[in-house]
Protein backbone atom coordinates (compact mmCIF):
# COMPACT_ATOMS: atom_id res chain seq x y z
CA UNK A 1 0.00 0.00 0.00
CA UNK A 2 1.34 3.45 -0.92
CA UNK A 3 1.96 6.22 1.60
CA UNK A 4 -0.93 8.15 0.07
CA UNK A 5 -3.25 5.19 0.62
CA UNK A 6 -2.12 4.86 4.23
CA UNK A 7 -2.67 8.56 4.84
CA UNK A 8 -6.15 8.40 3.25
CA UNK A 9 -7.11 5.38 5.32
CA UNK A 10 -5.77 6.96 8.51
CA UNK A 11 -7.74 10.13 7.91
CA UNK A 12 -10.93 8.15 7.32
CA UNK A 13 -10.45 5.97 10.41
CA UNK A 14 -9.81 9.02 12.61
CA UNK A 15 -12.85 10.80 11.16
CA UNK A 16 -15.16 7.83 11.66
CA UNK A 17 -13.91 7.23 15.21
CA UNK A 18 -14.44 10.89 16.08
CA UNK A 19 -17.94 10.81 14.63
CA UNK A 20 -18.89 7.69 16.59
CA UNK A 21 -17.61 9.11 19.87
CA UNK A 22 -19.29 12.46 19.25
CA UNK A 23 -22.56 10.78 18.22
CA UNK A 24 -22.57 8.68 21.39
CA UNK A 25 -21.89 11.71 23.54
CA UNK A 26 -24.62 13.73 21.84
CA UNK A 27 -27.29 11.33 23.08
CA UNK A 28 -26.69 12.80 26.55
CA UNK A 29 -26.42 16.42 25.39
CA UNK A 30 -29.12 18.95 24.72
CA UNK A 31 -29.74 19.25 20.97
CA UNK A 32 -28.22 22.64 20.17
CA UNK A 33 -25.58 23.86 17.74
CA UNK A 34 -24.19 26.58 19.97
CA UNK A 35 -25.17 28.46 23.08
CA UNK A 36 -27.60 30.63 21.10
CA UNK A 37 -28.44 28.67 17.96
CA UNK A 38 -32.18 27.99 17.67
CA UNK A 39 -33.34 24.46 16.85
CA UNK A 40 -36.12 25.49 14.45
CA UNK A 41 -33.78 26.00 11.48
CA UNK A 42 -34.73 23.94 8.42
CA UNK A 43 -31.23 22.52 7.93
CA UNK A 44 -28.60 21.72 10.53
CA UNK A 45 -25.91 23.85 8.87
CA UNK A 46 -25.80 26.85 6.56
CA UNK A 47 -24.84 24.64 3.61
CA UNK A 48 -26.36 21.34 2.49
CA UNK A 49 -23.69 19.56 0.41
CA UNK A 50 -22.78 21.92 -2.43
CA UNK A 51 -25.80 24.19 -2.21
CA UNK A 52 -26.25 26.83 0.52
CA UNK A 53 -29.24 26.39 2.80
CA UNK A 54 -31.68 28.88 4.30
CA UNK A 55 -30.15 28.26 7.75
CA UNK A 56 -28.34 31.26 9.25
CA UNK A 57 -25.70 31.68 11.90
CA UNK A 58 -26.80 33.64 14.94
CA UNK A 59 -25.32 37.06 15.58
CA UNK A 60 -21.72 36.71 16.74
CA UNK A 61 -21.41 32.99 15.93
CA UNK A 62 -18.40 31.77 13.96
CA UNK A 63 -18.51 28.58 11.87
CA UNK A 64 -15.33 26.75 10.85
CA UNK A 65 -16.00 24.46 7.86
CA UNK A 66 -13.91 21.71 6.25
CA UNK A 67 -15.24 20.31 2.97
CA UNK A 68 -13.38 17.37 1.40
CA UNK A 69 -14.28 15.51 -1.82
CA UNK A 70 -12.36 12.53 -3.25
CA UNK A 71 -12.14 11.23 -6.83
CA UNK A 72 -14.70 8.94 -8.53
CA UNK A 73 -15.16 5.42 -7.18
CA UNK A 74 -14.90 4.06 -10.75
CA UNK A 75 -11.11 4.39 -10.47
CA UNK A 76 -11.20 0.98 -8.80
CA UNK A 77 -9.14 -0.73 -6.16
CA UNK A 78 -5.82 0.42 -7.65
CA UNK A 79 -6.70 3.98 -6.61
CA UNK A 80 -8.60 2.87 -3.50
CA UNK A 81 -11.91 3.76 -5.19
CA UNK A 82 -11.00 7.41 -5.60
CA UNK A 83 -9.25 8.02 -2.29
CA UNK A 84 -5.80 8.09 -3.91
CA UNK A 85 -6.87 10.56 -6.60
CA UNK A 86 -6.64 14.34 -6.36
CA UNK A 87 -9.06 15.58 -3.71
CA UNK A 88 -10.65 19.00 -3.56
CA UNK A 89 -10.58 20.58 -0.10
CA UNK A 90 -12.16 23.80 1.08
CA UNK A 91 -11.46 25.50 4.41
CA UNK A 92 -13.97 28.19 5.30
CA UNK A 93 -14.95 30.67 8.00
CA UNK A 94 -18.43 32.17 8.24
CA UNK A 95 -19.63 34.78 10.71
CA UNK A 96 -23.08 35.93 11.79
CA UNK A 97 -23.26 39.72 11.50
CA UNK A 98 -26.81 39.47 12.81
CA UNK A 99 -29.46 36.79 13.15
CA UNK A 100 -30.41 37.44 9.52
CA UNK A 101 -27.10 38.27 7.80
CA UNK A 102 -23.88 36.24 7.58
CA UNK A 103 -20.66 36.56 5.60
CA UNK A 104 -17.86 34.12 4.88
CA UNK A 105 -14.55 33.42 3.17
CA UNK A 106 -13.03 30.16 1.99
CA UNK A 107 -10.19 28.67 -0.01
CA UNK A 108 -10.47 25.57 -2.23
CA UNK A 109 -7.61 23.47 -3.55
CA UNK A 110 -8.81 23.19 -7.16
CA UNK A 111 -7.47 26.20 -9.08
CA UNK A 112 -6.50 27.64 -5.66
CA UNK A 113 -9.90 29.32 -5.56
CA UNK A 114 -10.67 31.94 -2.91
CA UNK A 115 -14.36 32.75 -2.45
CA UNK A 116 -16.27 35.41 -0.56
CA UNK A 117 -19.93 34.88 0.23
CA UNK A 118 -22.87 36.43 1.99
CA UNK A 119 -26.42 35.42 2.82
CA UNK A 120 -29.40 37.38 4.10
CA UNK A 121 -32.75 36.01 5.27
CA UNK A 122 -35.81 37.96 4.17
CA UNK A 123 -38.65 35.81 5.50
CA UNK A 124 -39.30 33.30 8.26
CA UNK A 125 -42.95 32.49 8.83
CA UNK A 126 -45.23 29.44 9.20
CA UNK A 127 -42.50 26.97 8.30
CA UNK A 128 -41.25 29.03 5.33
CA UNK A 129 -37.80 30.59 5.04
CA UNK A 130 -36.57 32.76 2.16
CA UNK A 131 -32.99 34.01 1.83
CA UNK A 132 -30.70 35.52 -0.77
CA UNK A 133 -27.19 34.14 -1.37
CA UNK A 134 -24.23 35.65 -3.25
CA UNK A 135 -20.76 34.27 -3.92
CA UNK A 136 -17.75 35.86 -5.65
CA UNK A 137 -14.65 33.76 -6.33
CA UNK A 138 -11.19 34.27 -7.78
CA UNK A 139 -8.90 31.53 -9.09
CA UNK A 140 -5.34 32.31 -7.97
CA UNK A 141 -3.45 29.66 -10.00
CA UNK A 142 -0.55 31.29 -11.87
CA UNK A 143 -1.58 30.78 -15.50
CA UNK A 144 -1.09 34.18 -17.11
CA UNK A 145 -4.68 35.40 -16.86
CA UNK A 146 -5.49 38.97 -15.87
CA UNK A 147 -7.17 39.55 -12.51
CA UNK A 148 -10.62 40.20 -13.95
CA UNK A 149 -10.47 37.03 -16.06
CA UNK A 150 -10.10 34.93 -12.90
CA UNK A 151 -13.41 36.05 -11.41
CA UNK A 152 -16.69 34.16 -11.18
CA UNK A 153 -19.99 34.85 -9.43
CA UNK A 154 -23.08 33.03 -8.24
CA UNK A 155 -26.36 34.36 -6.93
CA UNK A 156 -29.46 32.45 -5.86
CA UNK A 157 -32.74 32.76 -4.01
CA UNK A 158 -33.23 30.08 -1.35
CA UNK A 159 -36.82 29.05 -0.66
CA UNK A 160 -37.26 26.50 2.12
CA UNK A 161 -40.32 24.87 3.62
CA UNK A 162 -40.86 22.56 6.59
CA UNK A 163 -43.35 20.00 5.29
CA UNK A 164 -43.50 18.00 8.53
CA UNK A 165 -41.48 17.48 11.69
CA UNK A 166 -39.20 15.16 9.73
CA UNK A 167 -39.28 16.51 6.17
CA UNK A 168 -37.80 19.75 4.79
CA UNK A 169 -37.50 20.82 1.15
CA UNK A 170 -35.70 23.72 -0.55
CA UNK A 171 -35.64 25.25 -4.01
CA UNK A 172 -32.78 27.49 -5.14
CA UNK A 173 -33.03 29.14 -8.58
CA UNK A 174 -29.59 30.53 -9.37
CA UNK A 175 -27.35 32.27 -11.89
CA UNK A 176 -23.61 31.74 -12.31
CA UNK A 177 -21.19 33.80 -14.39
CA UNK A 178 -17.55 33.34 -15.34
CA UNK A 179 -15.90 36.48 -16.69
CA UNK A 180 -13.55 34.36 -18.82
CA UNK A 181 -14.64 30.90 -19.99
CA UNK A 182 -11.96 29.34 -22.23
CA UNK A 183 -12.81 26.30 -24.32
CA UNK A 184 -11.55 23.09 -22.72
CA UNK A 185 -9.33 20.45 -24.34
CA UNK A 186 -10.76 17.24 -22.89
CA UNK A 187 -8.77 14.03 -23.35
CA UNK A 188 -10.52 11.77 -25.84
CA UNK A 189 -13.25 14.33 -26.49
CA UNK A 190 -11.39 17.12 -28.26
CA UNK A 191 -12.05 20.83 -27.80
CA UNK A 192 -15.29 21.54 -25.94
CA UNK A 193 -16.94 24.94 -25.81
CA UNK A 194 -17.39 26.64 -22.44
CA UNK A 195 -20.12 29.13 -21.57
CA UNK A 196 -19.84 32.24 -19.45
CA UNK A 197 -23.37 32.08 -18.05
CA UNK A 198 -25.28 29.22 -16.46
CA UNK A 199 -28.84 29.19 -15.11
CA UNK A 200 -29.73 26.50 -12.62
CA UNK A 201 -32.33 25.20 -10.21
CA UNK A 202 -31.13 23.62 -7.00
CA UNK A 203 -33.47 21.17 -5.27
CA UNK A 204 -32.71 19.86 -1.78
CA UNK A 205 -34.38 17.65 0.79
CA UNK A 206 -33.69 16.71 4.41
CA UNK A 207 -35.39 13.85 6.22
CA UNK A 208 -34.79 13.55 9.94
CA UNK A 209 -34.48 9.87 10.81
CA UNK A 210 -33.93 10.55 14.50
CA UNK A 211 -32.91 13.43 16.73
CA UNK A 212 -29.26 13.53 15.66
CA UNK A 213 -29.32 11.80 12.22
CA UNK A 214 -30.76 13.11 8.94
CA UNK A 215 -30.64 12.06 5.30
CA UNK A 216 -29.96 14.90 2.86
CA UNK A 217 -29.99 15.06 -0.91
CA UNK A 218 -29.64 17.73 -3.56
CA UNK A 219 -29.82 18.13 -7.32
CA UNK A 220 -28.41 20.98 -9.41
CA UNK A 221 -30.20 21.15 -12.78
CA UNK A 222 -28.97 23.57 -15.47
CA UNK A 223 -31.11 25.23 -18.14
CA UNK A 224 -30.41 26.70 -21.57
CA UNK A 225 -26.94 26.65 -23.14
CA UNK A 226 -24.35 25.01 -20.90
CA UNK A 227 -20.66 24.23 -21.31
CA UNK A 228 -20.09 21.20 -23.53
CA UNK A 229 -19.27 17.94 -21.78
CA UNK A 230 -20.69 19.08 -18.42
CA UNK A 231 -23.60 17.61 -16.49
CA UNK A 232 -26.14 18.22 -13.76
CA UNK A 233 -24.97 17.44 -10.22
CA UNK A 234 -26.55 14.97 -7.78
CA UNK A 235 -25.47 14.42 -4.16
CA UNK A 236 -26.76 12.38 -1.24
CA UNK A 237 -25.48 12.25 2.33
CA UNK A 238 -26.03 11.71 6.02
CA UNK A 239 -25.89 14.51 8.61
CA UNK A 240 -24.84 13.76 12.19
CA UNK A 241 -25.47 16.52 14.72
CA UNK A 242 -23.38 16.46 17.88
CA UNK A 243 -23.80 19.61 19.93
CA UNK A 244 -21.71 22.34 18.32
CA UNK A 245 -20.65 20.04 15.45
CA UNK A 246 -22.37 18.87 12.29
CA UNK A 247 -20.61 15.98 10.55
CA UNK A 248 -21.66 15.01 7.07
CA UNK A 249 -20.71 12.07 4.87
CA UNK A 250 -21.89 12.09 1.26
CA UNK A 251 -21.56 10.87 -2.32
CA UNK A 252 -21.58 13.45 -5.11
CA UNK A 253 -21.19 13.46 -8.88
CA UNK A 254 -19.07 16.64 -8.60
CA UNK A 255 -15.78 17.41 -6.89
CA UNK A 256 -16.37 21.15 -7.21
CA UNK A 257 -17.40 22.88 -3.99
CA UNK A 258 -18.41 26.44 -4.89
CA UNK A 259 -21.88 26.53 -6.54
CA UNK A 260 -20.79 28.28 -9.75
CA UNK A 261 -18.00 25.77 -10.42
CA UNK A 262 -20.27 22.82 -9.68
CA UNK A 263 -22.93 24.18 -12.05
CA UNK A 264 -20.51 24.97 -14.88
CA UNK A 265 -17.66 22.45 -14.72
CA UNK A 266 -18.92 19.09 -13.43
CA UNK A 267 -18.00 16.48 -16.04
CA UNK A 268 -19.33 13.29 -14.46
CA UNK A 269 -22.77 12.24 -15.79
CA UNK A 270 -25.25 11.14 -13.14
CA UNK A 271 -26.52 8.42 -15.49
CA UNK A 272 -23.18 6.60 -15.16
CA UNK A 273 -23.67 6.30 -11.41
CA UNK A 274 -20.10 7.46 -10.94
CA UNK A 275 -19.93 9.28 -7.63
CA UNK A 276 -17.08 10.32 -5.39
CA UNK A 277 -17.10 10.11 -1.61
CA UNK A 278 -16.64 13.14 0.62
CA UNK A 279 -17.26 14.66 4.01
CA UNK A 280 -18.04 18.04 5.55
CA UNK A 281 -17.37 19.20 9.10
CA UNK A 282 -19.04 22.27 10.62
CA UNK A 283 -17.99 23.58 14.03
CA UNK A 284 -19.89 26.55 15.44
CA UNK A 285 -18.30 28.77 18.08
CA UNK A 286 -20.20 31.35 20.12
CA UNK A 287 -17.97 34.42 20.36
CA UNK A 288 -19.87 35.92 23.28
CA UNK A 289 -21.18 38.85 21.27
Amino acid sequence: MTNTSRHSLSAIVILLATMLVASSASAQMQRTRSAKQPVDELFWSHSIIVLPSTTQLNSGDLDLTIHHTFGPVSSGISDLFGLDLAANIRFGLDYGLSDRIMVGIGRSRFNKTVDFRGKARFLQRDGWQVAGYYNAAIETTEDGREFVDRLSYHGSVLIGKRVSDELVIQLAPGYSRFVFAPDQEVFGEGLQRSRNNHYSLGTAIRYEMRESVSLVGELITRFGDVSEGTYNVASIGVDLETGGHVFQMFFSSSQWITPQHAAAWSRTPMSDGDFGWGFNVHRVFGTGR
